[in-house]
């Protein structure tokens, strides 16, 4: 089995999951995602599922702050904070 995994949404690689005993611990790649960083998930399913939420949320707010439904994954892209 496999000890790391990539965690994907979006299109955008937003950090990996590494195995350890309890579960997985995912680890950010994307500024976007700094809020789980280091976080403890009971499986990888898990992890992927805090990951979508956490960008659902990012759009959310993105669009209550005038994105409009027409905005483009381009613009919603320049409106991330950008990697340190």
């Amino acid at each position: 089995m496999t000890d790391a995994y990539i965690i994907e949404t979006a299109g955008q690689t937003a950090g990996i999951v590494v195995l350890e005993r309890g579960g997985v611990r995912f680890y950010a790649s994307d500024r976007l995602y700094n809020g789980l960083d280091g976080t403890l998930y009971s499986s990888v399913r898990t992890a992927q599922n805090a990951v979508a939420q956490r960008q659902r949320e990012a759009a959310e707010h993105y669009m209550r702050q005038g994105g409009g439904a027409a905005a483009s994954q381009r613009q919603f892209d320049a409106a991330r904070p950008a990697a340190a």
